[in-house]
């Protein structure tokens, strides 16, 4: 079934931009995963660094404008985001989108999304993947 997403497309574009700024100060400001570290060892160095970093402006801003989507739009976001990291394929967008279960507090759907360090990638993908496929 094909119909047009309710988040607009400069939406998503907007999110990509927040996203890739939110990265890069991630980047910048924390420890890179590793799986040789010590879980201890990264909690006690991230934690004081997740602070400052909590404070920054590329974290306020990105949260900020997940917290103002609609429920829709977050929906279809988070829809975007897992078709593009290859949860689904094309074909289940709608059914999968459809199936998600959104918290009603948006501050934890924002967090959700802002956990996945690839989310420009995924989001990008998705996009192109509906696209390509005349999904919207």
């Amino acid at each position: 079934m094909s119909r047009p997403l309710t988040i607009s497309k400069s939406k998503i574009d907007r999110a990509i931009v927040l996203a890739s700024a939110f990265a890069a100060k991630r980047d910048e400001l924390m420890p890179p995963a590793n799986g040789l570290v010590d879980v201890v060892d990264l909690i006690k160095e991230c934690g004081p660094k997740m602070k400052i970093f909590e404070a920054t402006a590329e974290y306020g801003r990105f949260h900020e404008f997940l917290v103002g989507l609609t429920s829709a739009e977050m929906r279809e976001l988070q829809a975007l985001m897992y078709l593009g990291r290859g949860d689904w394929s094309p074909k289940e967008f709608w059914s999968e989108c459809d199936r998600l279960p959104m918290d009603v507090d948006p501050n934890v759907e924002a967090q959700h999304v802002m956990e996945k360090a690839p989310f420009v990638d995924y989001v990008s993908d998705g996009f192109e993947v509906l696209n390509q496929n005349r999904i919207v």
